[in-house]
């Protein structure tokens, strides 16, 4: 792909254009080839609840993906709609980011006498349980989020 990227590009950014400007994913774009990806190496691979499903989409999907995700992050910086608090999806933050500042804190905290309790969760399956009716009010009272963006 790389090597006829400059032969590709005019079309590949005229499907992206027009899949934004009429807010319509390609229907052939939504087939995936689905493989079941264990959780984690430890779990035991007979039992199917340890297992997730990894969705391979064509190139141009992840390509409309990452500009929905650029414009969507544009937008939320212009409208500083961003929680300041959030290291995902941020550039220049990481786990790192955020591991530095809880390290901070607690150390901090010790400084002043004050206690310290450390309460981690384990999320890795937190998406798996979003409600979609709720993150769509959520974007659209929240965020403002309508119409095409929001369909």
């Amino acid at each position: 792909m790389k090597d006829c990227l400059d032969v590709l590009i005019n079309t590949i950014t005229n499907i992206v254009n027009k899949s934004l400007s009429l807010g319509v994913f390609p229907r052939p774009m939504k087939a995936a080839l689905v493989k079941p990806l264990i959780k984690n190496h430890t779990m035991d691979c007979n039992i199917l609840n340890n297992y997730r499903p990894v969705s391979n989409l064509i190139f141009l999907s992840d390509v409309i993906e990452k500009a929905v995700a650029f414009y969507l992050n544009k937008y939320l910086i212009h409208n500083n709609l961003n929680e300041s608090l959030q290291s995902a999806y941020k550039g220049s933050h990481s786990t790192e980011t955020v591991l530095v500042r809880v390290k901070n804190n607690i150390v901090m905290s010790i400084d002043q006498g004050m206690p310290v309790i450390l309460v981690l969760l384990d999320l890795s399956a937190a998406f798996d349980k979003v409600d979609h009716n709720v993150l769509f009010s959520w974007l659209k009272d929240l965020f403002g989020l309508s119409g095409k963006v929001l369909e």
